[in-house]
């Protein structure tokens, strides 16, 4: 879309409430360039990862604040202090999830925790390319698929230097489901929110706590992810990311970044660790250039870093090996989404099961068994 010559290509939302792209046949002409540089059509090239890590920062604020280790925090700092440029996704007080290339400290904050939900490469695109026939150097962290775009998008420019650093996905739901969700909080606690959080520090990022915050900076809702909260609970059970999620090129061993990071899974299975520690990032060490990433962290000392065996985390995380799985109730959750139900009413019903059988149900009835035995 940013790259065609004709600006003739917008976007547009399905019934599902997904993007996709738009070709007005009119305007164009021919030229293919969008089919060129379509990562979908043509997949960049794939890397075996060669190394892998386990590590964590080891700045107290960066690492209580972060989703896992904190390493995409530090890898940002690093980069800004060599003058670089940063890409990464922050959110508005819409809720739309938006990438920026910044080089100011305080991408840091901006840029920092999981969002979970579609972000939009919508200006990122034209603005790397411009700095890079600039000569400069810029640090992109996105998903697999957001990589593969960058790559193709800019694979005709020889000035500059670009660094990719793909996050492991299990993949992105369409914006619109999580604006529904908050308006539908709003209306029940009857205030308004403008900022979320996915995984709330207070709580511990390792938790999972999903929190909205209203203009005072005032908390107005919080929820654990195996609670009634169904944004939360539709997204860790794969009910409602976009179709093409389920299969994505970019759930598997080889990466189109220099380096991959994730939270770390499956720590110790394959060698001991004389090491224990909550919170980890899994660091996948893909390309000669996320070497030089790796061995400039580790050369300030800003992180623990732990050669592990690279099967380890690949093994440990099924979003390595294979897409997430459809949800066995997807099909009825988008039934009821398309006659127009609403996201709250649609996943409800699609996840009756779940939400009885959680955690706070769970404790419900303990109570209630309690009262009713008389114990």
């Amino acid at each position: 879309m940013e790259l065609c010559p004709k600006k003739c290509i917008h976007m547009e939302i399905d019934a599902e409430g997904a993007r996709f792209p738009v070709i007005r046949e009119e305007q164009c002409i021919s030229c293919q360039r969008c089919r060129k540089v379509c990562p979908s059509l043509n997949p960049p090239v794939f890397h075996r990862p060669a190394e892998a890590y386990a590590m964590w920062s080891e700045d107290p604020e960066v690492f209580s604040a972060s989703a896992s280790g904190g390493i995409g925090t530090e890898l940002y700092r690093y980069a800004l202090e060599r003058h670089w440029y940063v890409a990464g996704v922050e959110m508005d007080q819409t809720f739309r999830a938006v990438f920026t290339v910044r080089k100011d400290r305080q991408a840091l904050k901006a840029y920092r925790n999981s969002k979970y939900t579609f972000s939009h490469l919508d200006g990122a695109v034209g603005k790397i390319r411009e700095l890079l026939n600039a000569g400069e150097t810029v640090l992109f962290i996105g998903t697999g698929c957001q990589c593969a775009g960058i790559r193709n998008s800019t694979g005709d420019i020889r000035t500059g230097e670009l660094y990719l650093v793909d996050l492991v996905c299990h993949g992105m739901p369409p914006e619109r489901y999580l604006r529904e969700h908050i308006e539908a909080v709003d209306r029940k606690m009857g205030k308004t929110a403008v900022r979320c959080s996915f995984r709330d520090p207070d709580f511990g990022t390792e938790q999972f706590v999903f929190s909205l915050f209203d203009r005072k900076g005032e908390k107005i809702y919080s929820r654990p992810v195996l609670s009634e909260d169904v944004y939360q609970v539709g997204y860790h059970k794969a009910l409602i990311y976009r179709e093409n999620c389920y299969a994505c090129l970019y759930a598997g061993e080889d990466r189109c970044g220099d380096l991959t990071i994730s939270d770390y899974k499956g720590i110790g299975t394959k060698a001991p660790c004389d090491f224990s520690h909550g919170k980890m990032s899994s660091v996948l060490v893909n390309t000669e250039k996320g070497k030089r990433l790796v061995e400039g962290l580790t050369e300030q000392r800003r992180v623990e870093a732990y050669s592990r065996p690279v099967e380890e985390p690949i093994e440990g995380d099924p979003q390595l090996q294979h897409p997430s799985f459809p949800h066995k109730k997807r099909a009825l959750f988008l039934r009821e989404y398309k006659k127009g139900k609403g996201f709250e009413q649609a996943a409800k019903k699609a996840l009756r099961w779940e939400r009885f059988l959680s955690i706070s149900h769970a404790r419900k009835i303990k109570a209630w068994l309690k009262r009713l035995l008389g114990i």
